[in-house]
């Protein structure tokens, strides 16, 4: 496995980045599949009572800010930090994240499914929580446009 050939194909048919692995070996494929998804795992460092908290984009759920401070939440945890939501949004993945109120933004790759309130706003469900979040009506038009140009 000295002479591994590796291929680059640049192209704007290509919507999204996609790796193939061909192999002979089912275990080696697998330890690469899994080296590769690591890889492109991103961390985010925050900084929490002195300490620094490492967590993974991909676990987030929603970032919200509430009085000057920013809830970042997962499913397990809820890391609270100082500081304008701006800033923090300028690290996480815009394609990921949308703006769903005044004051959250929602991964959604999270979001299992969406209902009209009595409101004229509209309810998000998470996956993996039984965390319900409201979507503002002022937002639900650009989230319905982008979900519909993902998920197509």
């Amino acid at each position: 496995m000295n002479n591994v050939p590796i291929y680059l194909d640049v192209s704007t048919e290509f919507e999204d980045l996609e790796i193939v692995i061909r192999t002979n070996d089912r275990k080696t494929g697998e330890q690469l599949r899994q080296y590769l998804g690591e890889v492109r795992r991103r961390k985010i460092k925050i900084q929490i009572k002195g300490s620094v908290v490492i967590i993974y984009e991909d676990k987030i759920l929603f970032v919200e800010s509430y009085l000057k401070k920013i809830n970042i939440v997962t499913a397990k945890e809820t890391y609270v930090i100082d500081g304008p939501m701006y800033v923090f949004m300028d690290i996480l993945n815009d394609m990921h994240f949308r703006q769903v109120s005044k004051s959250m933004y929602i991964n959604v790759q999270y979001l299992k499914k969406i209902e009209k309130s009595f409101s004229g706003n509209y309810v998000g469900y998470l996956k993996e929580s039984s965390l319900q979040i409201s979507i503002s009506r002022r937002y639900v038009k650009s989230l319905f446009e982008f979900l519909r140009s993902v998920y197509r």
